[in-house]
């Protein structure tokens, strides 16, 4: 799980790809050094596309890797932009 400060990154609207790539490098430094990840999204209101991107791509280094990753506490708005989005592999990994 992301520690305070990073966690600080995931709150409100996501759209800075500044934000969105420090977010996923350090999702995919525990990646590397965890089998399990959650990403806990309780307090986003809105993604970019390129958010979704990047979640896809880092989804997919985990299948890679064998390794689970749970999306938590996801709004009924960005479920709705994955199921939108037809990311199975997004959706597979919601909790």
């Amino acid at each position: 799980m992301l520690t305070n400060d990073e966690n600080d990154l995931l709150q409100g609207e996501i759209i800075s790809n500044e934000t969105i790539n420090r977010i996923f490098n350090k999702l995919e430094n525990q990646l590397l050094d965890q089998k399990e990840v959650i990403v806990d999204l309780k307090e986003v209101i809105f993604i970019s596309v390129y958010f979704l991107e990047r979640l896809e791509v880092f989804l997919e280094k985990a299948k890679q890797l064998d390794a689970i990753i749970k999306i938590i506490n996801v709004q009924p708005a960005i479920y709705k932009v994955f199921r939108v989005a037809k990311i199975k592999a997004i959706l597979d990994s919601v909790s």
